[in-house]
């Protein structure tokens, strides 16, 4: 029988207290119990009783080791407002990057541990891909600003899930070969087929997509001009 999903994961902290505060009051996600030593959390609890755990470490040397604890969030705007309340909170951030499938704000919790709060774009990517991204900017600016990254590296884009971006995406269409991001479920060899296009903002196409140029030069002139992710 095929596992159906990941359930929920589970973690050790040094400081019980100081982690439930953290996880519940920055982060956002529910308690639905809890013990002396153990925390039941979870971003719906009528959908699913517990998603994260934490329990409280029995010595110093019991600690979680685990490469990152990632938390999905239905749109971008989450992340931005995710990004202001982390900085508000004094929270350290990590990195803000776009993986072509995803767009990513990467923090530290209270014992170190990294952590993510992501939103899947409607695009799917071959990984590794990371570009950086500035949430500083105006919500509209970002999403443009993804879209061109995406163009540079030859994107392909999903069908259905583009149609509510048309408007923010705007008038001008450029053709894409079917490079980098592509619409073919994971494993399966992609084949020849007709450019796809995506729209594009006409002062977005002027700024950084010469017609004579390779879509990657544009995309490797947007990337220096965002700089390193922003910091608090």
């Amino acid at each position: 029988m095929p596992i159906s999903k990941l359930g929920h994961v589970g973690i050790y902290a040094q400081d019980l207290e100081n982690m439930r505060d953290f996880y519940a009051r920055v982060v956002g996600l529910k308690i639905t119990d809890e013990t002396p030593n153990a925390v039941f959390m979870s971003s719906d609890p009528e959908r699913e009783h517990h998603e994260f755990v934490i329990f409280r470490s029995e010595s110093p040397e019991q600690k979680t080791c685990v490469q990152q604890i990632s938390f999905s969030c239905e749109n971008l705007e989450d992340i931005v407002q995710y990004y202001d309340r982390f900085k508000a909170q004094g929270v350290r951030f990590r990195s803000v990057t776009s993986h072509g499938n995803a767009v990513g704000l990467y923090f530290y919790d209270p014992e170190a541990n990294v952590c993510e709060v992501y939103w899947t774009t409607p695009w799917k990517a071959h990984q590794p891909y990371a570009v950086a991204v500035d949430l500083t900017q105006d919500l509209e600016r970002v999403t443009r600003v993804v879209v061109v990254q995406l163009v540079g590296a030859d994107a392909v884009h999903d069908h259905g899930p583009l149609g509510r971006h048309q408007e923010v995406l705007g008038e001008r269409a450029v053709s894409l070969p079917p490079r980098g991001l592509h619409p073919q479920p994971r494993g399966v060899r992609r084949r020849s087929e007709p450019a796809r296009r995506i729209r594009l903002q006409p002062e977005q196409a002027a700024d950084v997509i010469d017609g004579k140029q390779r879509h990657a030069d544009s995309m490797t002139r947007e990337g220096r001009a965002l700089g390193p992710a922003p910091s608090p």
